[in-house]
């Protein structure tokens, strides 16, 4: 969809994993000169470049690798650049209910804001907590542990997600293939598997697509054959918009939906009426009362009237955290403000 540079794609898993956070200091993490360090929101170097790699803060703490980007360790910083969290780990994660996600030797597991272990690392894979659980792999299987390390639905699921609203979407195998439905907290279905695709519930509604067909790819990704429509539904499963779209992203996002027309993205509200009509290349969702669109392959950005408040002239763009947006352009990157003006960017 988007292309670009390394410090920006690293910058973007940085920006992807702050994403539902709450940030005290609105830190943002740089590249500069092959170290980390971060900056506030005008632009200004709080915590000096000086690491291998960083991560998004959240719950105050942000995980920092010290020593070389492969062999080195990780722990967590504060606000202040201070280590509060000595480099021992791994790999970190963002901590999430008081918890955070730990690797060790390739297990994973959860420790405190203190660093002290709570649930061993025998896991494959580890997701952080939501709703007081916390998604899980082993042997193949996803599943779901309580905050004690207790597993509560046994791992059974071809794919899964974490639990939002009540509910976690989850993958297994039907007659007809895979499909997707929903569970919750004690494991009963409350939507039974009958979508080809289906995402986390976001204000009330979750995507799903029908038709076509999904299969396992490597890791967690799922390879799509078939043409796929796209839909979104309630609580109880009823389908709310009269029109199936050709594209959608995954989450309803400030009451708008980016759903895609005969090759144009537009915007829909959550009963399924058109509130900005198809007129984008692309578009993704809207953050701080701005989305992301493209137009020729330019990226600009809207308000919730579909005017453009950023005109279009990004190789690429993501969504507004904080103040700030990450952005490309001509072989660089870096962060604006809403008016459009960098405030930071790489040399």
């Amino acid at each position: 969809m988007r292309r670009a540079t390394i410090i920006c794609a690293s910058l973007l898993c940085c920006l992807l994993s702050l994403q539902g956070q709450i940030v005290r200091k609105q830190l943002h993490p740089i590249q500069k000169d092959g170290k980390w360090g971060f900056i506030d929101s005008e632009g200004h170097i709080v915590v000096d470049p000086q690491f291998a790699s960083a991560g998004s803060f959240s719950e105050g703490l942000a995980p920092v690798r010290v020593g070389s980007l492969y062999e080195g360790k990780e722990g967590y910083i504060d606000d202040s650049g201070r280590m509060v969290i000595p480099p021992q780990f791994d790999g970190l994660g963002n901590f999430s209910e008081k918890m955070a996600v730990i690797t060790q030797h390739s297990k994973s597991g959860y420790i405190d804001n203190q660093g002290r272990i709570l649930i061993d690392p025998i896991f494959d894979e580890a997701d952080p907590f939501s709703e007081g659980m916390a998604l899980i792999k082993l042997n193949g299987k996803f599943g779901f542990i309580d905050q004690s390390g207790k597993i509560v639905i046994p791992p059974q699921f071809v794919s899964a997600r974490s639990f939002h609203h009540g509910l976690a979407r989850v993958m297994t195998f039907v007659n007809d293939g895979l499909r997707t439905g929903y569970i919750d907290k004690t494991g009963r279905w409350i939507l039974s598997p009958q979508f080809t695709l289906g995402y986390d519930f976001s204000e009330g509604r979750a995507v799903i697509g029908v038709g076509g067909a999904v299969h396992r790819g490597e890791g967690r990704a799922l390879l799509s054959t078939g043409p796929i429509k796209y839909n979104f539904i309630d609580a109880n499963g009823a389908v709310i918009s009269k029109h199936y779209f050709d594209g959608a992203r995954s989450n309803f996002t400030e009451g708008l939906l980016a759903v895609k027309v005969d090759g144009l993205w537009g915007y829909v509200n959550s009963s399924g009426d058109m509130v900005i009509a198809p007129q984008f290349d692309d578009a993704a969702e809207f953050s701080e009362g701005l989305a992301a669109v493209a137009i020729n392959y330019k990226w600009g950005y809207v308000n919730k009237a579909g005017k453009f408040e950023i005109a279009p002239q990004f190789d690429t763009a993501e969504h507004f955290t904080s103040g700030l947006a990450l952005v490309s352009m001509s072989h660089s990157c870096g962060y604006i403000n809403r008016r459009g003006e960098f405030v930071w960017k790489s040399s």
